[in-house]
């Protein structure tokens, strides 16, 4: 306790001195320029990181229609119609970030626009490519997280193809799956 008090002193000393010395207008300068200093290494090392860049890119989708009546739909509890078709997609996510991703939720729309329900699946495990059954992709690296995406049978005819893309993200950054009919 004793060396903290001295330090403080000799520290309360010094601007003392420096105060007598150089007078206010001359330590607001100083400090001044110091600061100058931080902001330009600040803005040197945020000048070189790319804001186009992605924390992830989608880079595969694999897709396959399910019946109605699949045991999937009771353990999600979602209600089916046997005029509505349902499908099975497996997307590829390339993990680009230093922190693992989280399960992202996906919005669906047909070529027209009209948007599509698209579910997060976990009845039939999640392919994480030889990690642990798990809700995220680790940092650096490849998995796949499994949705159920359901056309109207309004919209079935209308639609051969659907982008998928993060909720609430670029809808520039998607991925078109072809429906298999």
């Amino acid at each position: 306790m004793h060396g903290l008090s001295t330090i403080v002193s000799l520290i309360i000393k010094l601007l003392s001195k420096l105060f007598r010395t150089f007078g206010i207008n001359s330590i607001l300068l100083l400090v001044l320029i110091l600061e100058a200093f931080i902001c330009f290494g600040y803005a040197s090392e945020t000048k070189d990181e790319d804001p186009e860049r992605k924390e992830y890119e989608f880079t595969g989708a694999e897709m396959k229609e399910l019946d109605y009546s699949d045991p999937m739909f009771k353990e999600m509890d979602i209600l089916t119609s046997e005029y509505d078709r349902y499908y099975l997609i497996d997307l590829s996510i390339k993990n680009n970030y230093s922190e693992p991703l989280s399960y992202l939720t996906i919005d669906a729309e047909n070529g027209k626009g009209a948007d599509m329900n698209c579910y997060r699946v976990r009845y039939y495990g999640d392919n994480m490519n030889d990690y642990p059954i798990q809700n995220y992709i680790p940092e650096g690296t490849e998995g796949t997280f499994t949705y159920l995406l359901t056309v109207g049978s309004y919209q079935y005819d209308e639609t051969s193809e659907v982008k998928l893309y993060e909720f609430g993200g670029d809808k520039d950054s998607y991925i078109s799956v072809t429906i298999p009919k």
